[in-house]
């Protein structure tokens, strides 16, 4: 079996895909910020690097991500 390895970004994405409303409770932004962050830290093997700014880039990518939803989701189309 061939593992398909995901980027970073494409694991950010879909993470916050799975959330499809633009307000979200904390723990629930803590857990897609928790999820990026491994997937991050995944992408490099679990090898040298780290997981601070790991977890740093993961809160700014998901938080770019749900403030653009959010803004989506307040223009009314008439």
């Amino acid at each position: 079996m061939v593992a398909v390895r995901k980027t970073a970004k494409t694991s950010v994405k879909k993470i916050a895909k799975q959330n499809k409303v633009a307000e979200i409770s904390l723990e629930e932004r803590h857990r897609m910020v928790a999820e990026a962050a491994y997937y991050k830290a995944k992408e490099r093997n679990f090898a040298t690097g780290d997981p601070k700014s790991d977890w740093l880039m993961a809160e700014m990518e998901i938080d770019a991500y749900l403030n653009k939803s959010k803004q989506q989701s307040s223009r009314v189309s008439v």
